[in-house]
Parts: structure tokens; C-alpha cells; sequence
């Protein structure tokens, strides 16, 4: 067989000039047998003829080729057997670029990607060109080649690739988003007055929309962290008749803020006053994203989870505290966040923000995964699990945003003057994710908006008192004691209790037994009352 081999060898080497024998290899390509198109490659290694004009050309022209097989098999042969130093095979790859089939142009896009070695002035006009082709695939693909072509600074090139932030496809103005760093610095003077324009134009819906989508878009890759015209553009785009844009600025928030930033925390805050609770639900999240980083406290005990966090998933029944070795059971309320009892027997719970980072409410701490092996409980499938420690902020905007710890929480709070009701309970149910250690400032907020007008906001606030409250808190278990003779329901009890059964139930997780039943002996209702004031 090494003979055979090697014969094959030299009489393909024989043949290497012979443009019959190249044609006879290159037909291959033509085969309905995957395994003869396969085959073409090593045959032209063989062949040792991967810069022959007539090979480049061969391939090239069958990227192009009708059916799918054949324009695959002759890309991946085109690049698996051609020097991406061929001098040839870029002028003929800029030929095809304005095939009439759409695969076929995205195929060209991509070996032309593959065969760009640096800033070639004709590949940057062709690419150019395709950011107005009718697929908007290949305006994405274009896109995408031109942030990896090395052009940089070039005023024509980068107002074309804000042009397509403007484009109707959002697959487009992602890509317009993700290549402008790529092709224009920080520095560009043209740059942040075309992206205020966007966020500012007054074109038709749903045009108009579209504009700020993508501006945000670009603002949370293009700028720096902190940038404060930058932050100020985004909450331009927060508004109660925009629900798209208002959507795309508030998850560029947390992208372009840094920690613990108040004119960040004042926006998403502000964005509680919006009309559509999927807003106001992603208002609440980023505010969660935007608290400072290094806040102590005593949920950092913690040290071994039983089960898996990977993937932006907890699956778990179990967390040992290091502590007086204690373990309590947890339950996991989604994919994302589960409840459980610190140490002390407080209830609290996290949230995965990222794959590695898990967020405490309503403390606020932040522990990263580790991957280390944790000997003394070897029998455990476990991820171990580590607080993180303080770092230092050398940029003075970020210590300035740090000094003030409480201003998230009155930023949440500021809320509860609203005469909408929604506003009011989406502020309340907020108050547990931004409180961080201010849980005594959370409690006093609170506690006035359990006595407020609407069951709605009275059913949020005894959830979100639970949460934040110490155990054994007077204030928050002589509210609660108030609201048991509450009568009324919410809307968002799923179980259809009345506010007071709900306070009852919170109770029974903030006392100890003894205690419960010399609050249950203390009540004297006077009667039936809608509020119980």
C-alpha cells in the first residue's frame, strides 16, 4: 500500500502541469459521492499544485456552484490547500463578490476573510459595497469581515458602518455595533455626535425605534465604562412611548457603567416609572447589575454548594455553611436564583447574574466560582464557593460612586410617591434587590407602603419586608402584626389569599415558634376590617 502510495504520489507530481489531469481532479468537486468531493483536497496536495491559476480559479468559480454541497466542499478545499500568501486568489475572490446567489456571496465573504492578511484597500471597497446588498446575511457577514480587516480611522468606512445601524434587520445592527470598535478608536471626533443623532432622531415608528436600538448598541461597545455622555445618551432613549429602545438602553446600562454609578442607578430607577412591566422588570434587574461590587457581608460564610452551577443554571439541593458546620435545604424558584437560610437562620437568596457570578439579595454580596477540590466532603458533586474580596478602584469616579452606599435604595424609594400603582409596586419589590447592607434603611422605607391604599402594593411590600427585615425586627413584626386582619386580595397572590394570610405565612419565617404564639395570644381584632388601620 506505501508503494501504491507513493507511485499515486509521483505520477500525480508528473502531472502537475497538465491541465487535463488538474481538471480531472477538480471534477470531483461536481460528484454527488461525499466521499470523491472529500477527496479532491488531498489529491491536490498530491498533487502539489495549490497555487496553479487554474486550480485558485477552478475553486473560486465553483463557490458559486448552485448547490450547497459543492459550494461547501470547495470552500473548505480552498482553504485547507491554497497559501493564504497567494498572490492569486484575492483578485479572483473580489470578482465573485457580487454573485447573483446569496449563499454564494457569503461563501465569497468568507474565504475572503480567510485570505485578507492585512489592510488591502480592495478588499475594504468590495466589502463596502456589500453593506447594501439586498440579503441582510451578507450585510451582517460584510460586517463582520470588515472589523477584521485592519482598516481603522477611515472616515468613509466607519460612517458607511453607522449607516447600518440604521439598518431594518437587528442581526445587522448588532453587527454595525460589534465592529465599531474594531474599526474606530475612542478618539474618532466623528463618531459619538452620529450615535447623539441617532438617539435623537424623530423619524416615523417603526424606523424611529430601530435608530435608538442600534445607537444603544453601539454606545455600549464603543464607549468606556463611565462615560458619562455616553450614559447620558442611553437614558435619552428610556421613554415611556418607546418600548423597543427603552429595552435596548437599559441592558446597554450595565455594559458601559461602572459599579455603583448614580447616574446609572438614577436612570434605571427612573425606569420604574415605565408603563410596560417588562420594562419595569428589566429596570429592576439592572438595578441589581449596577450595586457596588465590594459590599461586606455575612453571607460570605458559605463555602460548599451540592449540586451543579454552570451555564447560567443552578441545580442544587443543598448548601453547607463553614460555619458551625450547618447546612440548609435549598429551593430553587428558576433556572437562575434559589432560596435558602444563612447561617443565622435568615432567609435570603441568589441570583446567577453570569455563568460565574452569583449575586446575594438582600445583602448584596457577589461570590465567583472557584474550581478547586474541597477534601473534606469528597463525596459531593460540588461547586465550591468563594466571596469576593474588595478590589481597589483607582479611578475616582468609581471611589466617588462608592462613598454613598444607600443612594441606590432612595433612588428605588424616590418611586413610591407615584400615583400609578404599578410603579409603586414595582418600586416596593425592587427595594430587596438594591438594599445590599442598608437593610435597616430598606426596613424604615418599607414600612409606610405597608399600609398603602391599593392590595397590590401592600401584597409586594410584606414580601419584600420578609426578605430585607433581620430576623426578629420590632418594627417589621409589629407591621406584619397590623396586616393580619387585612382582608383584601391581590391580583398577584396566585394562591388567591388575602394579604393578611400572606403576612401570617411571613411571620411564621421571621419568629421563632414561643414568639408566634405570644403574638397569636396579643391579637384583639376589633372586627372585620378592609386594611386593618
Amino acid at each position: 500500500l506505501d508503494h501504491q502510495e507513493s507511485t499515486f504520489k509521483r505520477a500525480m507530481q508528473e502531472a502537475s502541469h497538465d491541465p487535463q489531469e488538474l481538471k480531472a481532479i477538480l471534477q470531483g468537486l461536481d460528484s454527488r459521492d461525499e466521499g470523491v468531493r472529500n477527496s479532491v483536497a488531498w489529491k491536490l496536495r498530491a498533487a502539489a499544485v495549490c497555487e496553479e491559476e487554474l486550480v485558485v480559479s477552478e475553486l473560486v468559480r465553483r463557490l458559486c456552484d448552485e448547490h450547497p454541497p459543492v459550494r461547501r466542499c470547495a470552500l473548505r478545499t480552498l482553504q485547507e490547500v491554497v497559501p493564504q500568501s497567494c498572490d492569486v486568489v484575492l483578485p479572483l475572490l473580489l470578482s465573485r463578490t457580487g454573485a447573483a446567489n446569496a449563499e454564494s456571496r457569503l461563501d465569497v465573504l468568507s474565504a475572503l476573510q480567510h485570505f485578507d492578511g492585512g489592510a488591502d484597500p480592495r478588499v475594504a471597497k468590495a466589502l463596502v459595497a456589500r453593506l447594501n446588498d439586498a440579503e441582510a446575511r451578507v450585510r451582517a457577514k460584510a460586517l463582520g469581515c470588515l472589523a477584521n480587516c485592519g482598516v481603522r480611522n477611515e472616515d468613509q468606512v466607519v460612517m458607511k458602518v453607522l449607516e447600518r445601524l440604521e439598518d431594518v434587520d437587528f442581526h445587522v445592527r448588532l453587527a454595525a455595533a460589534e465592529a465599531l470598535p474594531s474599526l474606530a478608536d475612542r478618539q474618532n471626533h466623528k463618531v459619538l455626535p452620529c450615535l447623539a443623532q441617532l438617539c435623537r432622531n424623530h423619524r416615523p415608528p417603526p424606523q424611529r425605534e430601530n435608530l435608538m436600538e442600534g445607537a444603544c448598541l453601539a454606545i455600549a461597545k464603543w464607549c468606556c465604562r463611565g462615560d458619562v455622555e455616553g450614559i447620558d445618551l442611553i437614558g435619552g432613549c428610556i421613554h415611556a412611548e418607546h418600548i423597543q429602545a427603552s429595552r435596548a438602553a437599559l441592558k446597554a446600562l450595565p455594559l458601559i457603567s461602572i459599579s455603583g454609578q448614580h447616574q446609572s442607578l438614577e436612570l434605571a430607577a427612573q425606569a420604574l416609572n415605565h408603563p410596560e412591566l417588562e420594562i419595569r422588570e428589566l429596570a429592576t434587574e439592572v438595578l441589581a447589575q449596577l450595586l457596588p461590587t465590594d459590599l461586606s457581608t455575612s453571607s460570605g460564610e458559605s463555602q460548599i454548594f451540592q449540586g451543579t452551577w454552570s451555564g447560567g443554571r443552578i441545580e442544587g439541593s443543598t448548601i453547607f455553611w463553614a460555619k458551625g458546620d450547618a447546612s440548609s435545604e435549598v429551593t430553587i424558584k428558576s433556572k437562575s436564583m434559589f432560596l435558602t437560610q444563612s447561617g443565622d437562620g435568615s432567609t435570603c437568596w441568589a441570583r446567577l447574574l453570569t455563568p460565574d457570578r452569583l449575586c446575594w439579595f438582600p445583602e448584596g454580596c457577589e461570590w465567583r466560582r472557584v474550581c478547586e477540590e474541597v477534601p473534606v466532603l469528597p463525596t459531593l458533586s460540588m461547586a465550591a464557593m468563594v466571596e469576593e474580596s474588595a478590589e481597589r478602584h483607582d479611578d475616582p469616579l468609581e471611589k466617588a460612586s462608592l462613598q454613598d452606599p444607600c443612594y441606590a435604595v432612595a433612588a428605588v424609594a424616590a418611586q413610591f410617591k407615584s400615583q400609578d400603582t404599578d410603579v409603586r409596586k414595582s418600586a416596593v419589590r425592587a427595594i430587596p434587590r438594591v438594599a445590599g447592607p442598608n437593610r435597616e434603611l430598606a426596613v424604615e422605607l418599607l414600612l409606610p407602603m405597608m399600609q398603602d391604599e391599593s392590595a397590590d402594593v401592600r401584597f409586594a411590600a410584606v414580601n419584600s419586608l420578609l426578605q430585607v427585615s433581620p430576623k426578629g425586627h420590632r418594627d417589621a413584626l409589629a407591621a406584619m402584626t397590623v396586616r393580619l386582619e387585612d382582608q383584601e386580595v391581590s391580583k398577584d397572590c396566585r394562591g388567591g389569599y388575602s394579604v393578611g394570610v400572606v403576612a401570617a405565612k411571613a411571620l411564621k419565617k421571621m419568629v421563632c415558634r414561643e414568639e408566634l404564639v405570644k403574638i397569636a395570644d396579643e391579637l384583639n381584632f376589633q372586627g372585620p376590617s378592609l386594611r386593618g388601620f
